[in-house]
């Protein structure tokens, strides 16, 4: 913080904390409600998160767009550190959409006709 020189904290549950109550009490209501899910971003190789995939009700059609397969983490970091799970992503409401993020949201908004309220949002960098 450059008022008072201490360091500022995002608001994100880092690898190896415990999640905050509200996660597990809206788990129910959210799943049941969820007509889409997307996932971006994100390996899918650790609990408790790799397994909300498995919550949807049959017949949601899941996205999941990132560099490598659900369940993999790569290279050797992701070798050292077991960082695999056995996800499930070949419902025939999958999609998997491999490559970099930023690029297939770029692809799908331009596609939507979404260009100018993607390029609307506001970024905000930790630099």
């Amino acid at each position: 913080c450059e008022d008072c020189g201490s360091v500022v904290r995002p608001d994100i549950v880092l690898f190896g904390e415990a999640l905050p109550d509200r996660f597990h009490s809206s788990l129910d209501n959210d799943f049941s409600a969820c007509d889409l899910l997307i996932v971006v971003g994100t390996s899918l190789a650790v609990s408790p998160f790799n397994t909300l995939v498995g919550r949807t009700k049959s017949g949601v059609h899941r996205i999941y767009i990132n560099k490598t397969a659900p369940g993999k983490v790569a290279g050797i970091v992701g070798w050292m550190l077991s960082l695999s799970a056995n996800v499930d992503f070949s419902r025939k409401d999958d999609l998997f959409l491999q490559g970099y993020c930023d690029y297939i949201v770029t692809e799908i908004c331009e596609a939507a006709n979404w260009t100018e309220e993607l390029n609307a949002i506001e970024v905000q960098s930790m630099e």
